[in-house]
């Protein structure tokens, strides 16, 4: 009986291509890893700058006014 598929023998991959693939995949999380840096270091100036303008209205308005306000806030 004729086979119809025959087994090739298992060759692995050369090295060249290997490294390549790697530093590939390398240069992808180097990228990956830069631009969640920089949503990081953009996300902790928001923060900050928003915390600034609520000690600076809660300076202004003193402490229980921004307390009721902050409440109002959630009831709605």
């Amino acid at each position: 009986m004729m086979q119809l598929f025959s087994p090739s023998p298992h060759h692995p991959l050369p090295h060249s291509t290997l490294i390549a693939a790697l530093a590939a995949v390398i240069v992808v999380l180097a990228l990956l890893v830069g631009w969640y840096s920089s949503r990081l270091q953009l996300e902790q100036r928001r923060y900050l700058r928003l915390e600034d303008r609520y000690v600076r209205v809660r300076s202004e308005l003193g402490r229980d006014e921004t307390q009721r306000l902050i409440d109002e806030s959630y009831q709605e």
